[in-house]
């Protein structure tokens, strides 16, 4: 059962958009990697770094999150490494060495807040207990404001040198097991996107499914984002993750058929 969904869509040229509470403050989940992402290339910029240089990594970074770096041995992590497992395995690890990277938590809010946006990191790292209950707090955004933290980021990845370019709009274009393309009735042509879920939390299955990115409809590119919150068992109904994700992937698809 979707308890609440939020969408925005828009031409890329402008004027024409699709919204749906979309201004609405949302549970984040881990497209809040978005702008982490566009801060730490511009920091990458500004600080003359290459793809080959590394991080070291500290004991604060693990994380029992998504993603492949926090069961592997390795003691530091070339920015290739970390970019790139950011997007395509949404990496909490390599998440907490980039929020080290910009300055922390607090960095990357005033950043966030200089440019007007009310989108917020609620945590310091991406750690999470076992304990059960409730869902964890990442952050908040709105369909809006993600849609716009994605146009910024690919005026990041534009402004980048070519090979870090390149490794991002390949990393965009191929996510590991993105719920929202396996969701979907038919492919978007040119899906690039970033992904943030959290499943089955606490006794009745609480829920959140997002993405935002962009994919071209003829002559057209368009960006977009879809927010929701729901639960996988209300009352004595039962409902799979599956479904769930469907229900949203659906109700993204009807907007942008209207």
């Amino acid at each position: 059962m979707i308890k609440s969904i939020s969408i925005f869509i828009e031409d890329s040229r402008g004027g024409n958009q699709k919204t749906m509470y979309a201004d609405d403050l949302m549970e984040s989940s881990s497209t809040i990697k978005i702008p982490l992402l566009a801060m730490a290339l511009q920091k990458l910029s500004a600080d003359g770094l290459n793809l080959d240089d590394q991080l070291p990594r500290l004991p604060h970074h693990a994380s029992t999150g998504s993603g492949i770096l926090n069961w592997t041995a390795a003691s530091e992590y070339s920015f290739k490494d970390l970019l790139s497992t950011l997007v395509i395995y949404s990496d909490c690890l390599a998440a907490n060495m980039l929020i080290d990277f910009v300055g922390g938590q607090s960095a990357l809010n005033n950043w966030l807040a200089g440019q007007g946006f009310k989108t917020k990191l609620l945590i310091p790292y991406f750690h999470f207990s076992d304990q059960k209950g409730q869902m964890p707090v990442v952050g908040s955004t709105t369909a809006r404001e993600m849609v716009q933290l994605f146009e910024l980021l690919e005026d990041e990845i534009n402004l980048s040198e070519q090979p870090v370019k390149y490794l991002l709009e390949q990393s965009l274009t191929h996510i590991n097991e993105s719920w929202f393309e396996l969701a979907l009735a038919k492919p978007l042509t040119g899906l690039r996107h970033k992904t943030g879920s959290m499943i089955d939390c606490g006794p009745h299955g609480e829920t959140v499914y997002n993405a935002a990115g962009s994919y071209r409809a003829g002559k057209h590119k368009f960006h977009f984002c879809v927010l929701s919150h729901g639960f996988l068992r209300p009352g004595k109904d039962e409902m799979s993750s599956d479904n769930l994700r469907k229900q949203v992937a659906s109700a993204f698809s009807k907007q942008t058929a209207c």
